[in-house]
């Protein structure tokens, strides 16, 4: 509670979480039954922060006393986006849905429309219950080719909608509680807000042909942490933290992968062999130092413990997740693994000047965006600033794998 007026007992609450609004139920008339409860519809998700060039266009005809005036063939704007949307383990919902992304009619949010009760039944309806299974993959998908968070302000669901002055009305509104901020910065390495053509292709490109590849890989190697990791470092201000802050999502997604492969070798040799057979015989070699300078044989002891660790591991594990991703091993991303890696987190130097402290966060963060898009087999626009690797090899890396659709390969 913020405040409280006591001459009209009105109270005023912060709400930390979200607020659930529902329509009252009108009462039955007689002999009236109650209608059985079914699945909510989910009609509408309303998104903050989220920005985008709108691909599909609405012509308005325009009518002078019930002729169609020819000076309308231009009267057209590009207010939406639509999509088809194929989706993993939605058991008994069928897996073929799509969505159209609007313009709030009275704020800069953006609404996901699910709505295709008016079309004929091609694509599958999207309940409530099924939405929440998949909500996280949808918004952290959306905030990796936005280049920024984005966060759900409200959801709309329940048996019916509707609109209502430049309201957005239904059932049941979800309405989520947080700051009201938007970020000052979005990464356009995936140009959804350069041009609408851009955004029609990128849109089918992710949700049609690589959402379900998303879903089994985010399964494995959470790819929801190194897209949150790429969003933060991108509304850090200083080189050096944003730097560190993808280091860390590098090595973290990598010892992931290590993991799940098993590819990581923990010592030099088996480790039964070294701690019952060497490690003993190596302490007893040593033990006479300690009546001699108990500190020195502290220090010897310690290393002989470690000595079975493979201390090329990390190396190692970083350029097998690489070519797991199809990211060209090149002299260029080798420097990164052995030489930039190391003295940035064991000496703090991520660059000689600010120009090669820029160029060095580049390549870091174009190579683990690439990372995703070559994971998920996204072949569509890319938006580089730094090439890492020539054309070349990220064609011998990744080969091109054309479809009907996108006969293209942007790399610029």
């Amino acid at each position: 509670m913020t405040k409280h007026e006591g001459s009209n007992n009105k109270v005023t609450f912060i709400c930390d979480d979200y607020i659930k609004l529902h329509t009252p139920e009108h009462a039955l008339y007689e002999g009236e039954e109650k209608e059985v409860e079914k699945k909510q519809n989910i009609w509408y998700v309303e998104l903050e922060n989220f920005k985008t060039k709108f691909a599909n266009s609405t012509k308005t005809k325009k009518f002078i006393n019930g002729i169609e005036n020819d000076d309308s063939f231009f009267d057209f704007t590009f207010d939406h986006t639509e999509t088809s949307w194929v989706i993993d383990g939605l058991e008994g919902n069928g897996n073929y849905f799509k969505f159209k992304l609007i313009q709030h009619k009275n704020s800069e949010n953006v609404l996901i429309d699910f709505r295709n009760h008016k079309e004929r039944r091609s694509h599958c309806i999207l309940y409530y219950e099924d939405y929440l299974k998949i909500k996280h993959e949808l918004i952290s998908t959306l905030s990796f080719i936005n280049g920024a968070k984005v966060k759900v302000r409200k959801e709309y669901i329940g048996r019916y909608h509707g609109q209502n002055n430049n309201r957005y009305t239904s059932e049941v509104e979800i309405n989520y509680s947080f700051e009201n901020k938007n970020d000052d910065h979005y990464n356009d390495y995936i140009p959804i807000n350069t041009h609408n053509s851009f955004s029609d292709e990128i849109f089918r490109e992710i949700f049609f042909r690589s959402f379900v590849k998303f879903q089994r890989i985010n399964k494995i190697l959470d790819l929801e942490s190194l897209i949150f990791s790429l969003n933060v470092s991108s509304q850090t201000t200083g080189i050096e933290e944003r730097y560190f802050i993808l280091i860390t999502a590098f090595e973290r997604i990598a010892k992931k992968y290590s993991n799940y492969m098993a590819v990581e070798s923990t010592g030099m040799i088996d480790e039964d062999i070294f701690s019952k057979e060497i490690k003993p015989n190596l302490i007893k070699a040593i033990l006479p130092v300690k009546s001699i300078d108990e500190a020195s044989w502290n220090r010897m002891n310690a290393v002989i413990s470690n000595l079975n660790i493979n201390h090329t591991s990390t190396n190692k594990s970083l350029t097998n997740f690489l070519e797991y991703a199809k990211i060209p091993i090149n002299k260029n991303v080798k420097s990164l693994i052995k030489r930039e890696r190391n003295l940035a987190v064991h000496e703090g130097i991520v660059g000689k000047n600010h120009d090669e402290m820029f160029q060095n966060y580049l390549k870091l963060d174009h190579i683990l965006r690439d990372c995703i898009l070559n994971l998920i087999e996204y072949f569509s626009h890319r938006n580089r600033r730094y090439m890492y690797a020539t054309k070349e090899e990220f064609e011998n890396s990744n080969p091109k794998n054309y479809t009907k659709d996108v006969d293209s390969y942007d790399i610029r």
